[in-house]
């Protein structure tokens, strides 16, 4: 049982970093896209906040909450990629631990109601 405890950890954690690391870099796409829009445009151009900008900045932040809740002096903007990817990589930890409970849990449960 404790093989499969841990292995669901893993996944867990796994499928959380790439969902963050994906949503980071459309973010960061969308950023670097409007940027270069402005700069070839004569810095003329400042693109309107959308709606999916928005969403997609509640759900980084949503998903960035427990390392942002630990680490209140530490953020994601300090130009280096590598302690982004420390964050990010100890918060999907985080996340995978919650998650792999949670499955664990539940799948016990299910067992425990079939046997009965």
């Amino acid at each position: 049982m404790r093989v499969k405890f841990l292995t669901t950890i893993s996944l867990a954690s796994l499928v959380v970093f790439l969902v963050q690391f994906f949503l980071f870099n459309v973010f960061f796409a969308r950023w670097t896209f409007f940027l270069i829009i402005s700069w070839l445009s004569g810095f003329r151009y400042s693109p309107k906040e959308n709606i999916f900008d928005k969403f997609l900045n509640q759900i980084l932040m949503s998903l960035t909450y427990p390392i942002r809740f630990l680490l209140r002096g530490s953020s994601f903007d300090d130009g280096s990629s590598v302690h982004t990817v420390l964050l990010l990589a100890a918060n999907s930890v985080i996340w995978g631990i919650g998650i792999a409970i949670l499955i664990y849990s539940l799948s016990k449960l299910a067992r425990r109601n079939k046997a009965i």
